[in-house]
């Protein structure tokens, strides 16, 4: 690759990426307060099963590396790592 010249695609989107993930995971209670919005206009229950079948419909259709899929994808992750507290 030629100094200067030339741009590695790939690289720069994977870059960008991994800075969509990073903010992502600082902001990801804005992303859910949205999807919880979203249910109570629909009227719909607000439960952890709701919120992510809103997730997977947001991620479904989206390219692999769009900002939505990404904000999407680290608000999922975070959703199902939620447990119930015990007392």
């Amino acid at each position: 690759m030629a100094k200067g010249t030339d741009f590695d695609i790939e690289e720069m989107q994977r870059t960008r990426a991994e800075n969509m993930r990073t903010a992502a995971a600082g902001v990801w209670h804005s992303y859910f307060g949205q999807c919880v919005e979203k249910l109570m206009m629909k009227g719909r229950p607000v439960t952890k099963e709701a919120v992510i079948a809103e997730l997977q419909a947001e991620i479904e259709g989206r390219p692999e590396n769009s900002d939505a899929r990404i904000i999407a994808e680290t608000v999922l992750r975070k959703v199902e790592s939620i447990t119930s507290d015990p007392s």
